[in-house]
């Protein structure tokens, strides 16, 4: 089973990984608690090794790490995936942008109303020490995403 933040992320660190090497690629999910049903909630260990390994595997990141955030916000939040991506050197903004968005696109038929909350940001950094890495230099690259109303 894949799991909701793997579909929605792997195909933008995917996106990323076509202009820069990406490092490192994190994903954090923002769900409402009120949709957090019990079946998500005893199995989010493995919803979140899922994640990370599909960061790795399909989305193509040196390292990932996978974080569920359950927020008992009421009225409930929107589904959120905050992905980001420590992209070696210095990558070419506008052909991620472009690349970002035609495949949050592409997922949408997979995660009704899936959508970029806000345009993609881009961050220089360096010099910063990455575990299992060492010394980086880079762009971390930043994808907002929302699904509607929980």
């Amino acid at each position: 089973m894949t799991t909701g933040a793997a579909r929605a992320a792997v195909p933008v660190v995917a996106a990323v990984g076509r202009s820069a090497q990406v490092r490192y690629a994190e994903v954090v999910t923002s769900l409402a608690a009120r949709s957090t049903g019990p079946d998500t909630r005893r199995d989010i260990d493995d919803h979140i090794e899922q994640t990370c390994a599909a960061l790795v595997s399909d989305g193509g990141a040196d390292i990932a790490k996978a974080i569920v955030v359950i927020n008992p916000a009421d009225p409930p939040v929107p589904t959120r995936y905050t992905v980001y991506c420590l992209a070696a050197g210095d990558c070419d903004a506008v052909a991620v942008e472009r690349d970002v968005t035609a495949a949050v696109d592409s997922v949408r038929g997979g995660l009704p109303g899936l959508r970029l909350a806000k345009p993609v940001q881009f961050e220089g950094l360096g010099p910063v020490h990455l575990p299992r890495v060492g010394p980086f230099y880079g762009t971390r690259v930043t994808a907002l995403l929302e699904i509607g109303t929980p």
